[in-house]
């Protein structure tokens, strides 16, 4: 019995030195001088940058630096096609990291507009599900016109909620930068 111990330890060292090194894998290098100067967009942008890359290369990410991906993949599509867009090509697959990101972040008021987005998607997700909704539909024109003034609410507050992401950011650098200097 001593021995399967001893190897089950073994093998539970391994796999958390694995994971240990996949997490700093996922964590970005930049000297802190760097670090400190850049502005809150820039600095999201450059971290969100990385953290995709990870992703894609299928590089276990932390909590933090899944919350950073949400984010920052929703604010790209509701600045780039709006609520409405975004729930027919995704299909509500990101509202729920998004809406756990916010609040890790402490964003309330980002939270509180997607958590609504997402209350009216889920209330005509039926519309969203299908391969070619009737977009000239009275209910989804109604329902375009909520989503609109949604995404209208949402995009006006990107340089707050920038703000708020690179404070998190700097606060909790470890879960996101190892310094080089």
């Amino acid at each position: 019995m001593k021995p399967l111990k001893s190897l089950v330890s073994a093998i539970i060292c391994i796999l958390f030195s694995f994971q240990t090194f996949a997490q700093d894998e996922a964590k970005m290098k930049l000297k802190k001088t760097t670090f400190d100067k850049l502005q809150p967009s820039e600095l999201v942008n450059k971290l969100y940058n990385y953290i995709f890359e990870k992703k894609a290369a299928h590089i276990p990410l932390n909590k933090g630096q899944q919350a950073i991906y949400y984010i920052s993949k929703i604010n790209e599509e509701i600045a780039s096609v709006g609520f409405v867009d975004f729930f027919l090509k995704n299909k509500g697959k990101f509202n729920q990291g998004g809406l756990d990101g916010l609040e890790l972040i402490g964003d309330s008021l980002s939270y509180n507009i997607l958590n609504r987005a997402v209350e009216i998607y889920q209330e005509n997700e039926s519309i969203f599900a299908e391969t070619d909704p009737d977009l000239e539909s009275s209910r989804f024109r109604t329902i375009n016109q909520k989503l609109e003034l949604e995404t209208s609410e949402y995009t006006a507050k990107e340089k707050k909620r920038d703000i708020i992401l690179s404070n998190y950011i700097k606060r909790h650098h470890s879960m996101f930068v190892n310094f080089t200097d």
